[in-house]
């Protein structure tokens, strides 16, 4: 989501780049592209593994298909544009080219941190409502939420550039030639509180809910354990429990993680786009672009926390790159769970 501003009026001063070493622009070209690859191969890993693999179609997995799409978008049709533009200090690729590159720029970084906000929302029920998630995740409302992280982000994105209501009063700085996306007052205020702090304040509660509903359920799981081993109650409800509540936690501490990368990446560029317009525009182009490229960082990372933390998506993840997918024998149906895997591999060693 590329919002910039600056004072310069010149078309000459708009197409100065920030480096003018060559070998210091080798670097950020190879630095640059090796995030954009990262993102566009972490991401391709998610979709795929999700739309091969039948274990990994859940709810939860439909809202982290969807993040993998629009981070995948924002790696393929935004970021390789953002870094020749950051890099040499120009656009090159027209002016119409530029208001749809900032239109998909703001929709799909939005889309990406209202998907982090739903997979929050999904496991809050999961582990602080777990009778009722069959319901209130039914496959009907998790498709009109996932629709609707895509239609609001489309409203504060192309509505409002492609109308040029973002730069009502702000034509004076606008830069012919360096299609730097200069915004408003109203709009920076109300695309932010809808872009970042409203699904922060729901990713905030939600997950500090799900740490003291597993904090409690860890002390009852204490208690149970006291009764078993003095012998008042049986171990098999209470190990059925234990399992759940370890796999509850763990998806908790993921969540807990997904968070605060997102809040270390994505808070300088939301702090920044309100605060710079009430200041009077006076932040300069390099700021920005340091802080739109740590947001950038946050759709390359997203794919590999959740590779990193679930050990399903991790072995899905070696069977997709070692291509044991292309060989005709593996099945979409197989147990990617290593706990499941083990329980099955006693049972046979049971029956021979």
């Amino acid at each position: 989501m590329a919002v910039a501003s600056t004072t310069a009026s010149s078309p000459m001063d708009s197409c100065s780049s920030v480096v003018s070493s060559s070998t210091s622009k080798l670097i950020l070209y190879l630095l640059t592209s090796g995030l954009i690859m990262t993102t566009f191969l972490g991401n391709i890993l998610v979709i795929s593994s999700i739309v091969y693999f039948k274990q990994l179609r859940s709810p939860t997995n439909s809202f982290v298909l969807s993040l993998a799409v629009a981070d995948f978008l924002v790696g393929v049709m935004v970021m390789p544009y953002s870094m020749v533009r950051s890099i040499e200090g120009c656009w090159y690729f027209g002016s119409g080219f530029c208001r749809l590159h900032s239109s998909l720029d703001v929709m799909l970084c939005s889309a990406s941190i209202l998907h982090l906000s739903c997979i929050a929302f999904d496991r809050y029920y999961a582990v602080c409502n777990p009778l009722l998630y069959g319901y209130k995740m039914s496959t009907r409302r998790v498709s009109i939420l996932i629709c609707t992280c895509w239609f609001i982000p489309v409203l504060i994105s192309f509505a409002p550039i492609m109308l040029g209501l973002h730069l009502l009063g702000m034509e004076h700085l606008w830069q012919e030639g360096a299609c730097l996306f200069v915004v408003n007052q109203i709009y920076s205020v109300c695309a932010s509180l809808i872009a970042f702090y409203c699904p922060m304040i729901i990713m905030l509660v939600a997950y500090c809910r799900i740490y003291r509903a597993a904090r409690n359920q860890a002390l009852r799981i204490h208690a149970m354990e006291r009764n078993v081993s003095s012998g008042n109650a049986s171990d098999g409800p209470m190990k059925k429990r234990k399992y759940s509540l370890k796999r509850e936690r763990k998806a908790a501490k993921t969540l807990g993680v997904i968070m605060g990368l997102f809040l270390l990446f994505w808070t300088p560029f939301f702090t920044a786009n309100i605060v710079d317009p009430l200041i009077g525009y006076k932040m300069g182009t390099v700021e920005w672009e340091v802080c739109l490229w740590l947001g950038y960082v946050n759709s390359a990372l997203n794919p590999f926390l959740y590779g990193l933390f679930h050990k399903s998506y991790r072995r899905a993840f070696f069977m997709i790159v070692g291509c044991q997918t292309c060989y005709s024998g593996t099945s979409q149906n197989i147990e990617l769970s290593t706990a499941k895997q083990e329980k099955v591999r006693r049972q046979m060693n049971v029956l021979h």
